[in-house]
């Protein structure tokens, strides 16, 4: 990659960089910040934030500047930020649940508090390890559901439906207390520091009962499952 050096500061950047801003941050003095629309939907209170002084601003002619919007989920910011975290998410499960087919880091739940796996169980309870082994992950889902591979996981029809009619609440259904809270969450308290705030979360096992003959589905077929005449 072909570096330039900065003008203020010791360090190289990416040549062809569209706009390079330098700055010193004063963490002697801060400003009152926000409130500022948060990727949950909701905004955040002020806070206190250190000043940051501009030292030199260069760019390339005509430089494209992309600023991302922000609010109540969908927005795009929240596709790119999907779009990583399920596959980082999705290669962290499967090395230690192979059977797993596919998840869904949901966007409409700021891509971490919700999140949706499809997995083929080996043996009665390794969907809650599935369960617990997402709780215990970065992302920190306050909803864990998990479901059987013939299930589109992206697919909220498909979810609810798996939800509603292959579920137990009082076998199927934990609740975890006293975990950390995620970042932002508007329904903790905000106020405190963010490494005091606790959570509760939720997993639902919406996978068949193991080991137990399951009632065969009823699929209408749609139009895909016909042969169409070709037209002349």
């Amino acid at each position: 990659m072909e570096l330039a050096q900065c003008i203020t500061a010791d360090l190289d950047v990416p040549a062809t960089s569209e706009v390079v801003i330098e700055f010193e941050v004063d963490l002697n003095q801060t400003v009152l910040e926000g409130p500022l629309g948060e990727y949950t939907g909701y905004y955040t209170r002020p806070s206190q934030k250190p000043v940051a002084r501009i030292t030199a601003i260069t760019h390339r002619r005509k430089p494209i500047f992309q600023g991302l919007l922000t609010g109540k989920p969908v927005t795009e910011n929240h596709i790119l930020k999907q779009v990583p975290f399920e596959a980082s998410f999705f290669r962290a499960l499967k090395r230690q649940f192979p059977t797993i087919t596919q998840v869904s880091v949901r966007a409409s739940a700021g891509v971490s508090f919700y999140v949706v796996i499809a997995m083929q169980p080996r043996y009665a309870g390794e969907a809650r390890q599935v369960i617990l082994a997402a709780m215990a992950s970065n992302i920190r889902p306050k909803w864990t559901v998990i479901v059987d591979p013939d299930i589109d996981v992206h697919s909220s029809t498909e979810v609810e439906w798996a939800m509603a009619f292959r579920v137990q609440p009082q076998r199927d259904v934990i609740v975890i207390e006293n975990t950390p809270a995620g970042p932002s969450d508007p329904s903790v308290d905000l106020s405190k520091d963010r490494t005091m705030r606790i959570s509760s979360c939720i997993g639902i096992d919406a996978t068949r009962p193991f080991g137990e003959k399951f009632y065969d589905v009823a699929d209408v077929p749609g139009w895909q499952d016909f042969d169409m005449p070709e037209l002349d």
